[in-house]
């Protein structure tokens, strides 16, 4: 992995999964028990997640680290949209430490949350929106790929510098697709392979493809206005998008395709 020659970086972690990802890796048997308190050791998992924290600031030999974590779930400005937005989470149990390392993260590193966003759109908007210098946004959720910005992936270990092209196929492709762990549905009949075929015969006029995407949701029964509901579920929030004094967020439009490119 290259890293890039920067003076200084800032790591915007999504602290949501690192949490809830050394939550799970710390306990040996059911880590949803409510029963199962003795099974966490919670001081092994802050020094878990601390020692994940100095790997990540050593690898990019920076010392500011900011972690972005999600507003309660019921707040969602997603759910203003569509009422139905996660429900499939609604009723399931947390890991058992995940509270208390979530609490220990705030309490120890510099960390953001507004009260209706998600990590995701926090990771957005302070990748894009110049607040710190030399951004790299550190997760492994498939949906930061529609933010053009450094995307470190440390399950993996790769890092990518998404561009602004390929950050809206991603987008694009996100749209057709769906997600059915956040709970909106895509265009019904379309699968991966079409989605991306789709994308491929539209490359060289992305900025026209708005369209093209209706007339694609318009063949497997749905109107226009469906597709752009999909794709304002599907967009991270970036620069511009939210106000924070107002707590105001900028719905996607179609127009915004000119600014994506």
């Amino acid at each position: 992995m290259k890293i890039p020659p920067k003076d200084k970086y800032t790591l915007l972690i999504d602290a949501d999964l690192y949490a809830f990802s050394t939550a799970i890796a710390m306990q040996s048997e059911n880590p949803f028990d409510p029963d199962g308190d003795d099974l966490f050791d919670g001081k092994v998992a802050r020094m878990i997640i601390d020692t994940r924290m100095r790997k990540l600031m050593e690898k990019f030999n920076t010392c500011h680290i900011v972690q972005c974590f999600s507003c309660n779930r019921k707040d969602n400005w997603r759910r203003d949209l569509d009422d139905t937005y996660k429900m499939n989470r609604e009723g399931k149990l947390s890991p058992i430490g995940l509270t208390g390392l979530i609490t220990y993260l705030k309490a120890n590193y510099e960390s953001i949350s507004e009260p209706k966003l998600e990590a995701d759109d926090l990771l957005g908007i302070f990748s894009t929106n110049g607040h710190f210098d030399h951004t790299v946004l550190c997760s492994w959720d498939k949906d930061m790929l529609t933010i053009p910005t450094h995307i470190y992936n440390g399950n993996k270990d790769v890092l990518k510098k998404q561009s602004r092209v390929d950050a809206l196929k991603f987008f694009i492709y996100q749209v057709i697709l769906g997600d059915s762990s956040d709970g909106y549905k895509g265009i019904k009949g379309v699968g991966k392979k079409g989605a991306q075929k789709f994308i491929n015969e539209h490359a060289k006029e992305l900025a026209n493809i708005w369209e093209p995407l209706v007339k694609l949701a318009e063949k497997k029964g749905h109107d226009e206005d469906y597709i752009l509901g999909q794709a304002r579920m599907a967009h991270i929030l970036q620069h511009g998008d939210y106000d924070f004094d107002t707590e105001e967020v900028r719905l996607w439009e179609p127009s915004m395709i000119q600014e994506m490119l």
